[in-house]
């Protein structure tokens, strides 16, 4: 048990100690975070959103969009053509 009362694992495989998902207190650390995220983006909710929803930072949900390999468009098309005069 560490100091912070955390339960320290340890792998029997590569002897690395860790502690387990659920004594984690930074929710942006989660396992299954970056599925909740990029479900809740491709169904068009809002990053502010659901950064308060998930409770974690604005920059995390953005590194998640940035490291997906989803294309977000635009719902409609404003300008069928540009043109400068």
């Amino acid at each position: 048990m560490k100091s912070c009362g955390k339960q320290n694992y340890l792998c029997k495989d590569c002897f690395r100690q860790f502690i387990g998902d659920h004594a984690l207190t930074y929710k942006g650390c989660h396992s299954g975070l970056i599925k909740r995220i990029l479900l809740m983006l491709v169904r068009g909710i809002g990053i502010r959103d659901i950064s308060a929803i998930q409770e974690v930072s604005i920059r995390k949900v953005l590194s998640v969009l940035v490291n997906s390999h989803y294309v977000l468009t635009p719902r409609k098309s404003y300008w069928l053509c540009f043109r400068i005069v």
